[in-house]
Order: structure tokens, then C-alpha cells, then sequence
């Protein structure tokens, strides 16, 4: 695995899937439920990261609107922000990972 690909995959492990675990335990306040995670849904989201983040040529993803494999509603900054943290691409806009 090359340099980039073990930034990308650090990203993933060490903030998208921290970050998102955060969100949902925010729902699940603010809905006043119980919140459980298993093993196999932060599986799904670290493999739903290396989809989006570390594809660099967006493979797989159709009539999007990407500039320079970053979809068009991510902004200069939040790239900027995403690049230095690892990410490769941002092929999906994800509306509730704070960037």
C-alpha cells in the first residue's frame, strides 16, 4: 500500500469514522434512544469512507459533478480541509460529516 493510500486510510480509521460515530450518537440524544453500535456498522462506515474519500478517479460513481474527483458542492476550503487530513477524493457530498 502506497503513501497516499495509508493517509487516506488513516483518515478514514482516525476522523471520518470518529466523527460519524459522534453524529449518531447525537441522533439518538436528540430522538432519546438508546445508542448501540456494532462492529459491523463501523465496518460500514470505514468502508463507506475508503469509497468516497480514497477513490481518487470516483470509480463507480455516475453523473456526478466532480472537479478534480471532489464533488462541485464541497467548497475550496472544505477540499483544502479534506486534502490535508487525507482525503483522496469526495465523491459523495456527505451533508452531515463536519468537515
Amino acid at each position: 500500500m502506497n503513501k497516499t493510500l495509508k493517509r487516506c486510510d488513516h483518515f478514514c480509521k482516525q476522523n471520518y469514522t470518529v466523527e460519524m460515530n459522534k453524529v449518531f450518537k447525537q441522533n439518538a440524544k436528540k430522538y432519546k434512544i438508546q445508542y448501540t453500535r456494532r462492529p459491523i456498522e463501523a465496518n460500514f462506515d470505514y468502508t463507506d469512507c475508503k469509497k468516497i474519500f480514497c477513490n481518487p478517479t470516483c470509480q463507480g460513481y455516475y453523473n456526478q459533478k466532480l472537479k478534480s474527483g471532489f464533488q462541485t458542492r464541497y467548497t475550496k476550503r472544505q477540499v483544502a480541509k479534506l486534502k490535508n487530513r487525507g482525503a483522496l477524493s469526495g465523491c459523495s457530498h456527505i451533508s452531515n460529516y463536519n468537515i
